[in-house]
């Protein structure tokens, strides 16, 4: 899947699923909140780890000359932090969670979970 994708490329691909994350943080689970179950405001507090990811992941990618691999492993331990705390948030509000709400946020983390396994093995099989 990601066999022969540098660290570099990775930040890419990490940039673009953080805008993603927050595109659906941001606006579809606040505006269909009902459907999901997660209160607006924890929503809008979740936004705010993407995007310092994106800003991170970007400015890897466009400006680093060398070193991704170290600057990709803070990504990954980043992405990882990211996975607790949703996973956090999901037993806190598990109550409040619909079944939609459940999907969304374990195949959130389940995606991310693999990216941040390829992230971490092109660190280092390519360092």
């Amino acid at each position: 899947m990601f066999k022969n994708t540098t660290p570099k490329q990775f930040l890419l691909i990490d940039g673009i699923g953080a805008l993603v994350t927050i595109f659906f943080l941001g606006i579809v689970l606040v505006h269909y909140e009902p459907y999901f179950g997660m209160p607006k405001t924890i929503l809008y507090g979740l936004v705010v780890a993407p995007g310092i990811f994106a800003l991170y992941s970007f400015s890897g990618y466009f400006f680093l000359k060398s070193t991704w691999a170290k600057y990709l492993r803070v990504v990954a331990l980043g992405n990882l932090a990211y996975c607790v705390a949703t996973s956090y948030l999901i037993f806190c509000y598990y109550a409040n969670l619909t079944s939609l709400g459940l999907l969304y946020f374990i195949g959130e983390i389940l995606v991310i979970l693999i990216l941040v396994w390829f992230e971490w093995r092109s660190t280092t099989s390519k360092s």
